[in-house]
């Protein structure tokens, strides 16, 4: 059954709420309702915040009042980093974990006011209630630049204050760009190399390591910033270079903790820029606290083994377990296990 459908009381409640709010509040405008995919009730606005208007839509789930509602970019922007990805729903101070029946869409819609206008107004991302993982974070990543402690090794023999030549070496992943660093200096007599490089049909692209001083390093929003950047610890004449050149140039930012690759290409002299996304990926990264190592010795024997029983017993062999005594009914056969 529809939710609205079946309680138009509720239905007209929320209507309300949200009406109510854009009479008292001046940043909420443009509110229309209308029906999203599979009939699911959602509801455009926008929300003024300074001289800015956000464009968003709240989407009401199939089994509302029960589960929250979701707050979506409308044109998928990334607004926060307080979201799953510029395609992905913000997170608020009310969202499943925490949900009640008694709240409502224009709760939701108040909620994103908050999140947002703070963070215009300071320039800080809003303290997180919650952590999320790597994984979490570059979902949405088209560009990721996978390095690791002997890539962080390599960036630190050259000095502060100094540029080296470098190559990157960059696969398409189904859509998804992953590049690493191939070496620094020469091919033919390299600084450092990388000794784990990804196999499969890669492509090679100009790059130039940039030692900083420490704590320096940040994200640069547009060609202009990186130039600044550049700038501001005496890299002029790289910055000009970059300038007036027309390849595809990775620019590899390393301040001794931290490193961010801004991507430069276009024509000279209206060059442009986009940013990969520092992902760290140790290749012989202990995934599990040592803790856990007890639990190589453990045997847990698992009683009954259909969807319940094969789904905690993947979860104990992912944290470790190592011997299963598997009890069920049915003929225990190969097939039957992953």
């Amino acid at each position: 059954m529809i939710w609205w459908a079946d309680q138009p009381k509720r239905a007209q409640l929320e209507r309300n709420a949200v009406g109510d709010l854009a009479e008292r509040e001046a940043w909420l405008l443009n509110v229309d309702w209308r029906f999203a995919g599979n009939l699911r009730l959602a509801v455009d606005y926008d929300l003024q915040i300074g001289e800015r208007t956000i464009p968003l839509t709240l989407v009401y789930p199939d089994f509302f009042p029960d589960a929250a509602p979701s707050v979506l970019a409308r044109n998928q922007e990334l607004l926060s980093g307080h979201q799953y990805g510029p395609a992905g729903e913000l997170c608020l101070e009310h969202r499943p974990d925490n949900w009640s029946p008694d709240k409502t869409g224009a709760m939701m819609i108040e909620s994103a006011h908050r999140l947002l206008s703070s963070e215009g107004e300071t320039g800080q991302p809003a303290p997180a209630e919650h952590r999320t993982t790597q994984a979490q974070r570059s979902r949405y990543s088209k560009l990721r630049f996978l390095f690791s402690r002997e890539t962080l090794a390599g960036l630190s023999l050259v000095p502060e204050g100094q540029i080296a030549s470098a190559e990157i070496q960059e696969q398409d992943a189904a859509g998804f760009y992953v590049a690493q660093l191939s070496h620094i200096g020469s091919a033919d007599a390299p600084l450092w190399e990388e000794p784990r490089k990804r196999g499969g049909e890669v492509r090679t692209l100009r790059a130039i390591v940039v030692r900083i001083p420490q704590g320096s390093g940040r994200k640069c929003k547009d060609f202009d910033d990186l130039k600044a950047l550049l700038w501001s610890h005496g890299f002029s004449a790289l910055s000009t270079e970059l300038t007036n050149a027309s390849d595809w140039s990775g620019v590899i930012l390393f301040d001794g903790l931290r490193l961010f690759v801004p991507m430069v290409f276009g024509e000279s002299g209206s060059r442009t820029l986009v940013d990969y996304d520092a992902i760290f990926a140790e290749q012989d990264g202990v995934r599990l606290d040592p803790e856990y190592d007890r639990l190589k010795e453990a045997k847990v024997a698992i009683v009954g083994c259909g969807s319940v029983g094969s789904k905690v017993a993947v979860q104990l062999a992912r944290s470790g377990v190592g011997t299963f005594v598997l009890v069920d009914g049915d003929v225990l056969a190969s097939g039957n296990l992953v």
